[in-house]
């Protein structure tokens, strides 16, 4: 046990050390750490960093996401056949609540993994935002999808893209491990409330939907997978009006069985 906590802290000695000809003085940590997950894929893993927040110009975090030019990754040792740049498959930012931002930031990759992979093994990251460098240290333990550790197998991770006349109400969901007998109880797959913030509701995107009795399988299916759900909102209520300006609560579902996934994101429309 002794020698391998002297092992993996000459890794992480080598990570600083050999992080690219970047001075140790000049990596910070990340002031919140992002949600890693890794799945095991023969001689390769596939890596997966996720960020949702809400944050504004004088937050750390936030300016860093924002300007984060290369993000690179390496599974055992910072080596440079082992380092990887990783790419983002979506980052944004829409305005949120209180004059914030909504900041979501997720990024896929496939690393080799080291002859010596076990749960034990480091996973390291590094993130560069412009001129300033930061680091992120785990385990595979700690990013392999555990049932019991992290309950939710789906990430819900939601944009908006402004149009001419409405909103783009997009959401980014991630599979994390699979779940038995899971499944879509009608043909609804996808599902966005909107309300005020006197808490009423002004459109739904099932209100007054008729949906097919057809069950099928909720997507992504397979785990380390990805899939984009997208609703279009023309900017009126229910009755056909147009919504006020004003901050709105987005809430946002995949109804799935025998757990349906949610979760919810504020929105500035309008003036």
């Amino acid at each position: 046990m002794k020698l391998r906590k002297i092992a993996l802290l000459f890794v992480l000695f080598s990570f600083f050390a050999g992080c690219g000809g970047v001075n140790f003085n000049s990596i910070d940590n990340i002031p919140l750490p992002p949600d890693i997950t890794i799945h095991s894929e023969g001689k390769s893993a596939k890596i997966t960093i996720s960020w949702l927040f809400e944050g504004n110009k004088n937050n750390e975090l936030y300016r860093a996401v924002r300007s984060f030019n290369k993000v690179e990754a390496a599974i055992g040792e910072w080596t440079d056949g082992n380092i990887k740049e990783i790419k983002p498959v979506k980052s944004s930012f829409a305005p949120g609540k209180d004059e914030k931002e909504l900041v979501s930031y997720f990024a896929q990759g496939t690393l080799p993994k080291s002859e010596n992979f076990s749960a034990e093994t480091p996973i390291f990251i590094k993130f560069t935002a412009g001129e300033k460098v930061y680091k992120f240290i785990s385990t595979v333990k700690d990013a392999t999808p555990d049932k019991e550790n992290k309950p939710t197998a789906l990430t819900l991770i939601p944009y908006f893209e402004k149009t001419l006349r409405g909103l783009n109400i997009y959401t980014l969901v991630f599979r994390k491990f699979t779940v038995k007998d899971e499944y879509h109880p009608d043909g609804e797959k996808y599902r966005v409330r909107i309300y005020n913030q006197k808490g009423k509701m002004v459109w739904a995107s099932d209100y007054n939907a008729d949906f097919t009795q057809a069950l099928e399988k909720v997507k992504p299916e397979e785990e380390g997978a990805n899939y984009l759900y997208n609703q279009y909102w023309d900017g009126k209520d229910i009755s056909g009006e147009k919504a006020e300006p004003g901050l709105y609560e987005f809430r946002i579902t995949i109804p799935a069985f025998p757990i349906p996934y949610q979760t919810s994101v504020y929105y500035q429309w309008g003036k």
